[in-house]
């Protein structure tokens, strides 16, 4: 199972010098929010992992694309996986997760422009 992750993937859930957050997303709202932080073609996603220095995935139940290979925390709800070198780059990543995720309708109107903007 393991073996079939990325490998820059793979090395970052194994490397015990990396910090790691979890940030739950919100189920059940009526909010896309996967696609908010994944954006248009991943660039969106891209975008953050640059601007932070940290790698952001997608994990949890129905993360996954079908016939993709099985992740560890495949049956945890779903998160947002951070995977950082310093507490100060994980910190970066967080806040603009949770800046997506805690968004009022006129911000995450504003993200969806900027999205559009960078594709």
């Amino acid at each position: 199972m393991i073996q079939n992750l990325n490998p820059t993937v793979l090395n970052a859930l194994q490397d015990s010098s990396k910090i790691k957050k979890k940030i739950y997303i919100p189920q059940n709202t009526g909010v896309n929010y996967i696609g908010m932080l994944i954006g248009p073609k991943g660039l969106y996603q891209k975008r953050l992992e640059e601007e932070s220095g940290c790698k952001i995935l997608i994990r949890g139940k129905g993360s996954q694309k079908q016939g993709a290979a099985p992740q560890p925390d495949d049956e945890d709800e779903q998160h947002v996986l951070v995977i950082g070198d310093n507490p100060e780059c994980v910190r970066r990543a967080q806040t603009a997760v949770e800046r997506i995720i805690t968004a009022d309708d006129t911000t995450r109107e504003k993200i969806r422009h900027e999205q559009l903007v960078v594709a």
